[in-house]
């Protein structure tokens, strides 16, 4: 069940942005940080500058990357500390 959310909730987010960024700027060669695009331009017309946006994002990706090495190590020692019982 919770993967059938989790999965829904991810194409919820790609619709979304496809939706707000424009196709011409999604189908371009070498692509695009589609993250940082999409926070120009949803959070850019709230006030904030480009270089509050990128360290914004930034930060979400750092924090992002944190969760997963925190998740990718305990799952790990949980692997580990389960083969020692056995």
């Amino acid at each position: 069940m919770r993967c059938l959310f989790r999965g829904g909730v991810r194409v919820i987010d790609k619709s979304t942005q496809a939706a707000i960024i424009p196709k011409e700027e999604l189908f371009t060669a070498g692509g695009i940080d589609v993250g940082a695009r999409l926070m120009q331009l949803t959070l850019g017309h709230a006030g904030l500058n480009n270089s509050q946006l990128q360290t914004l994002w930034c930060t979400f990706k750092s924090i992002a990357v944190l969760g997963n090495l925190i998740v990718t190590t305990f799952t790990a020692a949980r692997g580990k500390s389960q083969d020692d019982i056995e």
